[in-house]
């Protein structure tokens, strides 16, 4: 069980829950879902039996039978089926998240044009902002510009996807060049895929409160 992965959910969301799947021998998928609209999920070693959720501060507390909760999980899966449309370096992935950053840190003293702006606002604005666009002529897409939301670029770097050094080649969902960020898409879901896991968003999917 990948604790970092559990402490990092429990982090935006004390009440979070963690989707627990088998993903071939002696491999599990770890999926959870982050305030502000996105998935993450992370391939590692383990055993479960059967697709199976639970409360991830349960398990951060060491339960030794914790309570099963499939009822509780509201969110489909995308596709295992993804295509790699672009390959973006970390460092660029990166500075996006740092320049969001300090325009939020601004806006947020400083107004927009001059005027006030909610905290709530601002943060509902630049989660949407789309900071990558790309176009491909991917299946489902039939030649529409992919657009990766702020809110991707987020959920990789907060979950420390982009740090991992130490993640083995083999459990990742999809091969991820070395210091690269692939851009996946799978159906009408867009993914970032570092080498410490996958965040995925559906476009039209409601999201839950901002970041």
């Amino acid at each position: 069980m990948d604790l970092r992965f559990l402490a990092r959910l429990a982090r935006f969301d004390a009440q979070a829950l963690v989707r627990i799947r088998p993903a071939g021998p002696n491999q599990i998928a770890l999926w959870g879902t982050l305030p502000w609209g996105v998935l993450v999920t992370r391939t590692t070693q383990g055993f479960i039996s059967a697709d199976r959720t639970f409360a991830v501060a349960e398990l951060l507390a060491g339960a030794e039978h914790p309570r099963v909760r499939d009822s509780e999980w509201r969110w489909a899966l995308p596709s295992a089926a993804a295509e790699s449309v672009e390959v973006l370096p970390a460092q660029v992935v990166r500075d996006i998240a740092r320049a969001a950053a300090e325009t939020l840190r601004q806006a947020s003293t400083d107004g927009v044009g001059g005027q006030a702006v909610g905290s709530r606002r601002l943060r509902d604005a630049l989660l949407d902002h789309v900071a990558v666009t790309v176009t491909v002529d991917a299946a489902d897409w039939s030649g529409r510009p992919i657009e990766v939301p702020q809110r991707l670029v987020q959920a990789v770097t907060r979950m420390g996807m982009l740090d991992d050094e130490d993640v083995d080649p083999a459990t990742r969902d999809v091969t991820v060049t070395a210091d690269g960020v692939d851009v996946l898409v799978s159906g009408p879901w867009i993914g970032l895929s570092a080498a410490g896991g996958i965040a995925w968003y559906r476009p039209s999917a409601p999201t839950l409160r901002p970041l």
